[in-house]
This record gives C-alpha cells, sequence and structure tokens, in this order.
C-alpha cells in the first residue's frame, strides 16, 4: 500500500507589503500557527515510506474591465511538482513555476512573464472521512522579465527581477480516491524574499536605468487571491 490508515490516500503538491498587522492577517498567522501545532504534534501516519506524489497548481483567469478604456487582463500560472515520501507522512520534492500577465487597452499594454522552481517540504496531518491538512514550506528562485508601454506619452518601462524566497503557507486536501487528491491552500501565506533588479524607462529624448536590491518580508493579504486549487496524484503500487 502507498498510503495507509483510515479514509487513506495522500498526494503531493506553487503578495501585498506588510504595512500593519490588520485582522486579516492576525488571524491567517493563527491560523497558520494552529496548523503547524497540529501537524508537528500528530503521530497518525498518512502515506508510506516511498510513495512518490505528482501533481501542482493551476491559476487562469480572463477578464475585461468596463471603464474607459476597456482594458483586457489575461493570466495564467502553472507549478507542477514532484514529491518523495522520506518518511511517513512527510514528502520532500521540487517544483517548477510559470507565470504570464498581459493587460491591454487603448492607452498601452502592460506584461510579464515569471520562471522558476525550487524545493519544498510538506507534511500531513488526517482530519477524517478523506479529508487531510497540511503545511508546506518552500525555498525557490524566479525570474521576472516585464515591460509596459504607454501610447499616449510614447513612454516605457522594462523591469528584469531575480528573486530568492523561503515561504510558509497551510492547506486542506480531499481524497477523492485512493489515487486523486484535490486541495486548497493559501500560497504564500508568508515569504521572505530577497531580490535584485534592473529597470530601464524609456521615452522621446530620455533613457534612464535604475538597480535595486533588496530583501522584503511579505504575506498574501489580499483576500481575492488567497486561495489556490491544486491535486496530487500518488504513483507507485496500490
Amino acid at each position: 500500500m502507498l498510503l495507509k490508515g483510515p479514509g487513506s490516500i495522500l498526494p503531493i503538491p506553487f503578495t501585498a507589503q506588510i504595512s500593519s498587522l490588520n485582522q486579516l492577517l492576525m488571524k491567517r498567522i493563527v491560523l497558520f500557527a494552529i496548523t503547524l501545532f497540529c501537524i508537528a504534534a500528530t503521530t497518525n501516519a498518512q502515506i508510506t515510506k516511498g510513495a512518490k506524489l505528482l501533481g501542482g497548481n493551476v491559476g487562469i483567469s480572463l477578464y475585461k474591465t468596463h471603464d474607459a478604456p476597456t482594458t483586457r487582463n489575461f493570466n495564467i500560472m502553472l507549478n507542477p511538482s514532484l514529491g518523495f515520501t522520506f518518511k511517513d507522512n512527510q514528502v520532500f520534492g521540487f517544483n517548477l513555476n510559470y507565470g504570464r500577465y498581459q493587460s491591454k487597452n487603448s492607452n498601452g499594454w502592460n506584461e510579464s512573464d515569471l520562471y522558476g522552481g525550487g524545493l519544498f517540504y510538506r507534511r500531513y496531518l488526517t482530519l477524517g472521512k478523506g479529508f487531510y491538512l497540511f503545511g508546506q514550506t518552500n525555498v525557490g528562485y524566479t525570474f521576472m522579465d516585464a515591460a509596459q508601454y504607454s501610447h499616449l506619452s510614447f513612454n516605457g518601462n522594462k523591469r528584469k527581477e531575480h528573486t530568492v524566497s523561503l515561504s510558509l503557507y497551510p492547506g486542506i486536501a480531499f481524497a477523492v480516491n485512493n489515487r486523486i487528491h484535490l486541495e486548497l491552500s493559501m500560497n504564500n501565506l508568508v515569504s521572505l524574499n530577497y531580490n535584485t533588479s534592473i529597470s530601464k524607462s524609456f521615452g522621446p529624448g530620455f533613457h534612464s536605468e535604475i538597480k535595486t536590491t533588496g530583501v522584503h518580508l511579505n504575506t498574501n493579504a489580499n483576500p481575492e487571491s488567497e486561495l489556490s486549487v491544486g491535486f496530487r496524484i500518488a504513483l507507485g503500487k496500490k
């Protein structure tokens, strides 16, 4: 058996700057702390050592704003991952990241591409009736290539950014059958990032370049983007 225990099966597994610890942020930090405490305290294993877990997260949005000028927006994020159960209920693995954002209207356009990858550690806690609680830590690297241009001022900007990050987040998974899990998570609930960037601005008669380096502590405090849907498939013998 790859997985054991009641309701058994198990899968695997992708900011707003902190300005004040508002009530929403405090609730999430408390939830995250409770998640870690429960996971650390549990001794009920759900995944047998040696299981391989294939999965990931997918996010796609396509929408149009009707305020003048009409703006068309497109956003996609792909996060495939592969994990290895090195110990009952504990998974270590790697993931890849790709994202693209586009926004266009009669005044100009804005777009960016993101590429990256990293390592993760995840631990599960059984809740019963096919539900599981998990906590995950990620260490990763991303490269972003972004550009924007205004048809009104004929000004533009190109930006390249490299980021190394450490992130933590909780989530919940549901076992559809003995191979497939669906999950809901608060991606990058808390993250610590080190980044370097080069920004080049241009327009009629001018050109400038700015280089920056910084360390940032972030939290995903936007209610509209806090949740991510993913899936996991257990590979190996039944």
